[in-house]
């Protein structure tokens, strides 16, 4: 399953294993966040461990953001700031 997160393209940022996304968007939870003029809620948490790379940086991270609609669903979760 770990393979269906990591793409082969490198202007893409991706986790590097799928089992972790539940536990990183429960992790977040409480994280600071701000209302995006859409008011989709983008936030930003760090999970104290390398969990993915970063398009960015071009580095692996373990800081990643979490977007959601106004309504709590999720609307997107990457690892990187952007």
């Amino acid at each position: 399953m770990a393979d269906l997160c990591r793409l082969e393209v490198a202007d893409k940022s991706y986790f590097y294993d799928a089992n972790d996304i539940p536990g990183l968007l429960d992790g977040a939870q409480g994280a600071p966040a701000i209302v995006q003029s859409n008011r989709n809620i983008a936030g930003t948490a760090d999970a104290g461990r390398i969990i993915g790379w970063d398009k960015e940086t071009k580095l692996p991270t373990s800081i990643y953001a979490v977007v959601t609609k106004p309504n709590g669903d999720l609307k997107t979760m990457h690892p990187g700031l952007r």
